[in-house]
């Protein structure tokens, strides 16, 4: 798959949450170490970075290569949101986890791909890697790829 294809992405990014919003916080306290941020909070809260980790997997598995990792911290409109992560393919931001700043005053979607706006702008990147997916999230990966519907 061609990584300028945004639909192409929108569609995977949105199947890949999807599947997450299914699972109960139970079952992801089975699998791997039982700590992933989905076994401790409910998604999407707090849950970015190893979202991101695990979609990037899921792109690499559907001939997306290439997502990179990326972390910010201090961003939003005062620098009051202490960290978020997210993916960049190519030139597009994607990210299925944002609106988990709701309750602070944002109108985030559930799922963006677009260009980087100021509020991903607004972030000091700490990180960002094309790294391949932790060992202790390898579980978690399979419970969400079991859940994907077509």
């Amino acid at each position: 798959m061609n990584i300028d294809d945004k639909d192409d992405l929108y569609q995977l990014a949105s199947r890949f949450r999807q599947a997450i919003e299914v699972i109960p916080q139970s079952e992801f306290r089975k699998v791997g170490s039982g700590i992933s941020s989905f076994a401790l909070r409910p998604f999407p809260a707090g849950c970015c970075g190893d979202t991101s980790e695990l979609l990037a997997e899921f792109f690499r598995d559907n001939g997306f290569t290439g997502a990179i990792y990326a972390s910010g911290t201090r961003g939003g409109d005062g620098g009051e949101i202490f960290s978020h992560a997210w993916l960049v393919v190519g030139d597009w931001v994607v990210d299925i986890t944002a609106d988990q700043f709701a309750n602070r005053g944002y109108d985030l979607p559930k799922v963006y791909v677009g260009p980087s706006t100021a509020w991903y702008q607004s972030f000091t990147v700490a990180a960002s890697s094309n790294q391949p997916l932790s060992h202790d999230l390898h579980g978690v990966y399979q419970l969400v790829v079991q859940h994907l519907t077509d």
